[in-house]
């Protein structure tokens, strides 16, 4: 059940929602009716496709290890390489030296994407690969597994390699046969030493939190730390944002601006980027943002902009098609487990940003199709029992 991405969506945004009500923020914009009824309607559709759908999630648990071959590996370290010495330096070793700015590397063009998003999902399959395999092969999986991991912190890239191991633990919930208690527990600690360590680099990036968020005497009482407060608004920054435009902005509902909203909000922006100019509109997708410090705005925040609740539901609609659809196309896939556990993580990091229009996310569940594909080419596929 938790493999399923309808309720990954619930869970995650309703989680961000019961956090906000907290209210440990001064600057925060109190939650409007609107919102919570948009969020109310939208968890119900969320749950009847999931309802529907889940006969066929469940289907999605065999898979066979080391699909991908061995040489496989040599593609994303190439790119790890060739990145790296175009940029000419480590940023992480010049951030152990106090010589790092956190914008400042600048990775070969067009081949920075790919080796970020690839290596993203080769890590994946590999972790699959791990779970799955049974022979001593599969420690070899899990070191060439870490290798991304390992890129992505060196080029102190944290929100990406925090993705990974967000896919990491979908794939560990689709391989179990079933989820005890133990591994509830286990999961939970998990993602919040990491969420932990997260907030820990905030605080040692940006300096006082209280500044930033400007907590409540609501937290102060809590006796909680800075990091419980990171961790506040982490998780409930971009809803805020969301929330912000919604009571201060008001749509124009002018209908020239349709094929603008469709462009930005519904394409990738490798392809917006070359249309937008051409329709005189800059490629920039700036937010509302209730603070200069928060830039995060989840899924839907920029579409209201445009025509209000009305292009906000269609965002959620075609965000609803695309999983719909996805689930259909990967079923007879070979890579159909760490296919949907992409899935899962790109419906995750819909809460800090619009997916749909985010190349470097979005096409993190389009490279394991095309690899599919290519899988199906090399040889049969024929699907072995699941391994508990």
């Amino acid at each position: 059940m938790l493999a399923n991405p309808f309720l990954i969506y619930i869970l995650t945004f309703g989680s961000a929602i019961a956090i906000y009500q907290l209210g440990w923020s001064e600057i925060y914009p109190p939650t409007t009716r609107g919102l919570v009824l948009f969020f109310a309607f939208s968890f119900v559709v969320a749950g009847v496709a999931g309802w529907l759908v889940q006969p066929r999630v469940r289907s999605i648990r065999a898979y066979r290890a080391g699909l991908l071959p061995g040489w496989a590996v040599a593609v994303p370290l190439a790119c790890f390489a060739a990145d790296l010495a175009y940029a000419g330096s480590v940023p992480l070793i010049d951030m152990i030296r106090g010589q790092f700015h956190y914008t400042s590397f600048k990775g070969m063009p067009s081949l920075h994407v790919f080796a970020v998003t690839f290596g993203s999902v080769f890590s994946t399959i590999r972790f699959a690969d791990f779970l799955y395999e049974t022979g001593r092969v599969r420690w070899r999986y899990l070191g060439e597994a870490t290798l991304p991991i390992i890129f992505l912190l060196s080029i102190v890239y944290r929100g990406p390699a925090l993705i990974v191991l967000t896919s990491w633990v979908f794939v560990f919930l689709i391989y179990l046969p079933r989820i005890r208690v133990s591994h509830v527990v286990s999961m939970v600690a998990l993602g919040t030493l990491l969420l932990f360590g997260a907030a820990k680099f905030g605080e040692a990036r940006s300096g006082n939190v209280n500044g930033l968020g400007h907590a409540t005497e609501a937290f102060h009482g809590s006796n909680l730390g800075p990091v419980a407060f990171w961790l506040f608004l982490y998780s409930t920054g971009p809803l805020a944002n969301f929330q912000y435009a919604v009571s201060t902005v008001k749509p124009p509902y002018d209908l020239k601006k349709i094929p603008e909203y469709a462009v930005s909000e519904l394409l990738p922006d490798a392809i917006s980027h070359r249309i937008l100019p051409r329709l005189g509109v800059s490629p920039d997708r700036n937010i509302p943002e209730f603070s200069d410090n928060f830039n995060v705005s989840s899924v839907f925040s920029r579409s209201w902009i445009f025509f209000g609740w009305f292009s906000v539901l269609t965002t959620f609609a075609v965000f609803i098609f695309i999983l719909y659809a996805y689930i259909g196309v990967i079923r007879t896939s070979p890579l159909a487990v760490p296919s949907l556990a992409l899935l899962n993580t790109f419906v995750v990091y819909n809460l800090f940003d619009n997916m749909i229009a985010t190349t470097s996310i979005g096409i993190q569940i389009v490279w394991p199709l095309l690899l599919g594909l290519l899988l199906k080419k090399r040889a049969s596929f024929e699907a072995e029992p699941l391994r508990a």
